[in-house]
């Protein structure tokens, strides 16, 4: 088998090389806001061009809806970006989209995210989003 050499000058087969390039090319053209939502700390972070950028917390009682939250994250994380994809892990039950906390006053509905930003966004259980372990599959992003 032909052989190719990586960035630190070591062999690798082809089948190697070709694994490699695959996880380098970007999981998504779009910008794709990530969230790991619970009842005390909303976290925060966007995936840009294959990278996710730093992760902000929220205290989720300092917001009374989840979409004053996503307003302050849109602000501060996005910068000249458009974000125009969510997948939002959530700690509690989820129904067509839509969740309602356990623990707290907050409504996580994909429609509403829709509405206020055009954000398409993805709901999961938390717990669901974790057994994924890593992979993107659970996240419906329209390829236009």
């Amino acid at each position: 088998m032909p052989l190719f050499r990586d960035d630190a000058g070591r062999n690798q087969t082809k089948e190697r090389q070709r694994r490699v390039n695959r996880w380098r090319k970007p999981i998504s053209e779009k910008n794709i806001l990530f969230g790991d939502i619970g009842a005390t700390n909303a976290r925060f972070a966007v995936l840009t061009e294959g990278r996710v950028g730093s992760v902000r917390t929220l205290e989720v009682a300092r917001f009374p809806r989840f979409v004053e939250a996503v307003a302050l994250v849109r602000k501060k994380l996005q910068g000249a970006m458009d974000i125009q994809a969510a997948a939002l892990a959530v700690a509690g039950p989820v129904s067509d989209g839509r969740c309602v906390l356990t623990n707290c006053s907050w409504i996580i509905d994909a429609r509403e995210l829709y509405d206020s930003f055009h954000i398409k966004a993805s709901v999961v259980n938390d717990f669901e989003a974790a057994a994924y372990c890593g992979r993107f599959s659970w996240i419906e992003i329209d390829h236009e």
